[in-house]
């Protein structure tokens, strides 16, 4: 998800296509808001890559 100051590319596509708990859709301050969160919840990046590192072929 590192792609600082750069828009998410076809979002707009993925939501039509996809059934989303927000009617109005995702604009890009609440996409904005969201993964500035989640970034910066340590616990969601130690799942992350404890996940990665499970399903990482040896």
């Amino acid at each position: 998800m590192a792609n600082p100051d750069k828009p998410i590319r076809r979002i707009e596509e993925w939501q039509i296509s996809h059934t989303l708990p927000y009617r109005e859709g995702l604009s890009e301050d609440t996409c904005y808001s969201l993964m500035k969160d989640l970034g910066q919840d340590i616990s969601v990046s130690q799942k992350y890559f404890q996940y990665h590192s499970i399903m990482m072929p040896t």
